[in-house]
């Protein structure tokens, strides 16, 4: 009988707590969030040679295999057909050091890492030298700026800072800009994100790239030094984090997605390694 009642209520111990030891030995990350991506299995697209410093994409809607693209040290834009294997630029600025691009209606935005930025039409066309590109300064803070994303939903861009002040300047906190789109085009400012890079905090965090999943309506943040893509809620609260293997991910620089929710990272490239855009289809 003794040894019944030992065994009856340690199996019930048992039982108990077995979910907390499985909630507890999983990884943080996938027991914050699916991710939806097998992020060990991408469908590679290898770039040219002039793309080898390939940092921001931008997916453009109703062509699935098209994107535009930039790169750290021409100041041109490129579009990339990933399906006819075809690349095609167009100049709109002198060289330098642009990190993102995006889109909103009938612009392009291209993001350099001093914080400025260049709206041009994205009507391009197979004969232009040189686009007619409209440059925005002052207004966002002195700082390094690696990423961009504009919502047409509410008419906001979004600008990631990697090296820049928090207000509260501390080092486990992360920092975006926001800027309004009026009717006319002009630009307002509005109350910066703070955002808290939470497991990263024993990590060097250096955001490369952000973009919003049309679907779930998360917010995905590469850092491309530690090979790490986080996701965080429509509230900047981080949901997981999920390690990029650098077999696969080179040097990660830019993130967006297609209307479907499949996802696009861009890879730069190394003396032995082409830069590449990477497809993750959504499951």
């Amino acid at each position: 009988m003794k040894y019944f009642l030992k065994y009856y209520c340690g199996a019930w111990v048992y039982l108990f707590l077995l979910p907390a030891y499985i909630a507890c030995s999983q990884p943080e990350s996938a027991a914050n969030t699916e991710l939806h991506y097998q992020l060990t299995a991408p469908i590679i697209h290898t770039m040219p040679e002039s793309l080898s410093e390939i940092s921001g994409i931008a997916s453009l809607l109703g062509r699935a295999n098209t994107f535009y693209a930039v790169q750290d040290e021409d100041g041109k834009i490129y579009m990339v057909d990933v399906a006819a294997e075809t690349t095609t630029s167009y100049t709109f600025n002198k060289d330098g050091d642009y990190e993102d691009i995006s889109i909103f209606k009938e612009w392009i935005y291209v993001l350099k890492s001093d914080g400025v930025l260049f709206r041009m039409n994205k009507n391009l066309k197979d004969d232009t030298d040189r686009l007619a590109s409209f440059e925005i300064k002052n207004m966002v803070p002195e700082g390094e700026y690696e990423g961009l994303y504009i919502n047409e939903a509410d008419s906001i861009i979004y600008l990631l800072c990697k090296h820049c002040k928090t207000a509260e300047n501390k080092k486990d906190k992360g920092l975006i800009y926001r800027l309004k789109i009026t009717n006319d085009n002009r630009l307002e400012k509005m109350q910066e994100v703070i955002y808290e890079i939470n497991d990263n905090k024993a990590h060097n965090w250096h955001p490369a790239a952000m973009s919003k999943h049309p679907l779930m309506g998360n917010w995905f943040i590469l850092s491309s030094v530690n090979n790490i893509l986080c996701v965080y809620d429509t509230d900047w609260q981080w949901k997981a984090s999920y390690p990029l293997h650098p077999s696969v991910f080179n040097q990660p620089e830019g993130i967006c997605f297609n209307a479907a929710g499949d996802m696009f990272i861009s890879n730069e490239g190394s003396k032995t390694k082409k830069g590449n855009i990477l497809f993750f289809k959504y499951e």
